[in-house]
């Protein structure tokens, strides 16, 4: 399981571009990184023969990060389904990817190396959760229990958000 090579933006396939390209001495691994971009057609079917080509016989893997499943217009779900049976394909979402980077913080001796990786940890919480610091959701309740017309119209949004989200996926 010796690591030989990685590459960034491996070319597969022609046009495409896999994110994280790793070479090891039994195998390859290909990993989609995808935090706000939405899936190509026959994207991942393409990275998937890409990289059973690539391995020669050897293991291959593709690895999806993704905080949603894969577009069937991207892969068919029953070649999904067969390249998970086969142990070809996973995936992991980036609330998976923060907790993980949030236990090796931990673990980290070296206080910049911890810093480096809890910042990291906390951009993808915020950047592509979107989820709010502690500090933000704290100073947005301070503001709310402020007046009295506030709290009422912070619980008019409330009720009607499920309408606005519907509306905004109609749009979309």
């Amino acid at each position: 399981r010796e690591l030989v090579s990685v590459e960034l933006e491996k070319r597969a396939n022609g046009q495409r571009r896999l994110d994280i390209y790793l070479v090891f001495r039994n195998g390859v691994v290909g990993i989609e990184n995808k935090p706000w971009a939405g899936d190509q057609k026959d994207q991942l079917s393409d990275y998937a023969d890409f990289l059973k080509a690539s391995a020669a016989g050897r293991n291959w893997l593709l690895v999806y990060v993704c905080n949603d499943d894969p577009a069937e217009h991207s892969i068919k779900p029953d070649a999904l389904q067969v390249l998970t049976a086969s142990g070809n394909y996973c995936r992991f979402d980036f609330y998976q990817l923060t907790d993980w980077l949030e236990s090796c913080g931990r673990f980290s001796r070296a206080p910049k190396v911890r810093l480096v990786v809890d910042e990291l940890a906390s951009y993808v919480r915020k950047e592509v959760n979107g989820e709010m610091e502690m500090t933000e959701v704290e100073e947005l309740k301070g503001l709310i229990l402020d007046k009295n017309e506030y709290i009422e119209s912070a619980f008019q949004v409330a009720a009607s958000i499920g309408q606005l989200k519907e509306q905004l996926l109609g749009e979309l």
